[in-house]
């Protein structure tokens, strides 16, 4: 279909060849069917399909018998860690699926975008976001399978069944920051193997600086400008809001005169807690636009770098 619009182009001016960019088909029909053409790339492999749905379940599966039934009974100050680590390992795996994916796809199919480009088939613009679409949407169903058996397993709170639509909802957003993250650097790198070897380096900073392994306060003051941009910590802070507020914790109970004599960290209750780890210094709302933020800076950026990457191409023939 693109190609017939190309072709029927006044003259033939779009011949191949020329620098891209001029297709005669409108923006959203190369939209259209560039979504098409996604859609049926994921779906054509139905082993692969269910490969990375049977994965996705697995590795959910995994997390919840790891920590099995600890977010039920009697909520004590020790749970509170551990119920963290498989709240934060899937804000991770969300991530670093999507990715890991992109991250390479650009440099094993830049040859061929380029020069669909050249040959004007398409502009920038409807190829990156019909890629970006799908890979959002089927990395956001991957994150039900994921978050599903943990979240159940794990026995997080549910009092609300809003709090189960907020954690899928930050696995949704970082599975498309994944997508958009994996696009710029895939971009940035020449080849596969060096797409492969910047995973570490970006991965990193945002994993330590999530507020998971390190609290604020130890995090020196000179690293503290990390922990501000780590996308991750607001995820991670949404949802240990939406797991600890409005709990009570069961074993504190202090005794005044031996607390002014030996104070005690302990915490009557959830918000108690998210005040004291700075993880409520900001409201679950204003975290939300936060990360909605990192996620329309991360979709601009990567965009403009496959734009930039793309056009100088084409204009070097």
């Amino acid at each position: 279909a693109l190609r017939r619009g190309k072709q029927t182009g006044a003259g033939g001016a779009a011949g191949p060849g020329a620098a891209g960019g001029g297709s005669r088909t409108s923006v959203l029909s190369q939209f259209t069917v560039l979504t098409d053409r996604c859609l049926y790339d994921y779906v054509k492999d139905k082993t692969k399909l269910g490969g990375g749905i049977a994965l996705k379940l697995s590795v959910g599966v995994l997390f919840g018998i790891i920590w099995l039934n600890q977010g039920r009974g009697k909520m004590t100050q020790g749970k509170i860690f551990v119920v963290e680590g498989p709240i934060f390992f899937c804000c991770f795996s969300a991530v670093f699926d999507t990715l890991f994916a992109l991250i390479i796809k650009y440099p094993l199919t830049r040859a061929l975008i380029q020069r669909e480009y050249r040959n004007r088939y398409y502009q920038v613009a409807p190829y990156f976001f019909a890629e970006l679409l799908t890979r959002s949407v089927f990395e956001s169903v991957n994150a039900l399978f994921l978050g599903l058996p943990c979240f159940f397993l794990v026995g997080m709170d549910i009092s609300s069944p809003m709090q189960l639509v907020v954690f899928f909802a930050v696995l949704s957003i970082l599975s498309t920051l994944g997508a958009g993250l994996g696009i710029t650097v895939g971009t940035i790198a020449k080849d596969v193997q060096e797409a492969q070897g910047l995973i570490i380096p970006v991965l990193m900073p945002l994993m330590l600086f999530s507020g998971f392994f390190l609290p604020y306060e130890e995090i020196p003051i000179f690293f503290r400008w990390l922990y501000e941009i780590s996308f991750l910590r607001y995820a991670f802070n949404i949802l240990k809001m939406n797991q600890w507020q409005d709990l009570d914790f069961d074993d504190c109970k202090i005794d005044a005169a031996l607390s002014s004599v030996c104070p005690v960290t302990c915490y009557v209750d959830g918000e108690q807690y998210l005040d004291e780890t700075d993880a409520s210094q900001l409201s679950m709302a204003t975290n939300f636009y936060i990360l909605l933020g990192f996620l329309v800076g991360m979709i601009l950026i990567s965009f403009a770098l496959m734009y930039r990457a793309i056009e100088a191409k084409a204009s070097q023939g």
